[in-house]
């Protein structure tokens, strides 16, 4: 194997990297807003009126203008999200390591 095949090897590898985590954080920030925006759908009518598009939910939470009715209420949505990619993460990790434990290993020797 040369050194020009060694750099498309990782340059391949690489890519396919990047391309895997940018589908991934893509997947879990959908998981995050969808579950977001349906939190605020359920929103208690005395802050329905207050709440700020899905865009600006952060900046919401850190304005000192936000009642605290509403900065409590779009806490508690940002946590549930939250947690629910974390358990996304938490799926998606065994199932990696369940593909990895009865994946048999095939190692071959490279040759010069």
């Amino acid at each position: 194997m040369s050194y020009r095949d060694r750099g498309v090897v990782t340059g391949t590898n690489m890519f396919c990297r990047y391309f895997g985590q940018s589908i991934g954080a893509a997947l879990l920030a959908v998981i995050f807003n969808m579950l977001i925006v349906n939190k605020m759908e359920l929103a208690p009518s005395s802050i329905f009126a207050e709440l700020p598009s899905t865009n600006k939910v952060v900046d919401a939470l850190q304005s000192k203008a936000s009642s605290s009715e509403l900065v409590l209420f779009l806490r508690g949505a940002f946590f549930e999200a939250t947690h629910s990619v974390y358990i996304a993460l938490t799926v998606v990790a065994v199932i990696t390591l369940i593909i990895l434990l009865f994946t048999p290993a095939r190692f071959g020797t490279i040759r010069k």
